[in-house]
């Protein structure tokens, strides 16, 4: 069955400054009463432009773009996890020697290949992954909310 038109609510940005209980800057941004963010445009995210095939950290959130020309595989190591961010990492490189990106040795890449994995590699342009922390437990637990091709799960 179709999803018809009718299926979605429209919500605008004034709808949702009515529902606002606690106000932070005026009308403008404030929380609603299940303390969820209303009124505001979307969050900015950092962007790093990962230019060096040298043994690089890479924030734990934010969004990475991969995109030297690799003469060489490139490892890049994820700073230490924090419950509740996302990470967003795009190879832009057309590089296919692979960008691995290692988590701590502890870590678990919940994937649908499975989660005995702490390294995501990336072989072609616009491989991309979201990932998601959910644990600092050993390396974190990062679920890997999508994926496609061009990217692969190891353990290093």
């Amino acid at each position: 069955m179709a999803l018809g038109s009718t299926s979605i609510a429209a919500l605008n940005r004034e709808q949702l400054r009515n529902v606002m209980k606690t106000s932070i800057l005026g009308r403008r941004f404030g929380l609603d009463a299940g303390d969820y963010q209303v009124g505001g445009g979307n969050t900015r995210n950092a962007v790093e432009n990962i230019t060096t095939t040298a043994a690089s950290s890479l924030a734990s959130d934010g969004f990475a773009a991969l995109t030297s020309t690799a003469a060489s595989s490139a490892i890049y190591t994820l700073q230490a996890p924090v419950v509740g961010l996302s990470k967003e990492i795009t190879q832009l490189s057309s590089s296919t020697l692979g960008f691995a990106v290692q988590f701590g040795a502890g870590a678990q890449l919940v994937t649908t290949a499975g989660s005995s994995f702490n390294q995501a590699v990336f072989q072609s342009v616009g491989a991309a992954v979201r990932l998601s922390c959910l644990s600092t437990n050993g390396g974190g637990v990062w679920a890997v909310e999508s994926a496609n091709t061009g990217v692969t799960f190891s353990t290093y």
